[in-house]
């Protein structure tokens, strides 16, 4: 299934107290930033659908110290 742009987005939730990242997003561009990380993520990564076998919705969780977002975001600007 894919998204037409005026239904894509990203939701990152943060809980300050456990220092958890909860995000779900369908935009291609953070998809790939999230699936092309060659570090370990320590909640993992669940697809939550796909078309011709490609993510096109994901569900990432991890703790703040997996990512630095700010580093990831510039790179991929």
């Amino acid at each position: 299934m894919k998204f037409n742009k005026d239904k894509q987005g990203t939701v990152m939730i943060f809980d300050a107290k456990t220092g958890y990242w909860d995000c779900c997003t369908n935009v291609p561009s953070h998809i790939r930033l999230f699936t092309l990380k060659t570090m370990e993520i320590s909640g993992g990564i669940k697809v939550l659908t796909a078309h011709e076998g490609k993510p096109t919705s994901i569900r990432v969780s991890f703790f703040k110290e997996d990512i630095n977002l700010r580093e990831a975001l510039k790179s991929n600007v």
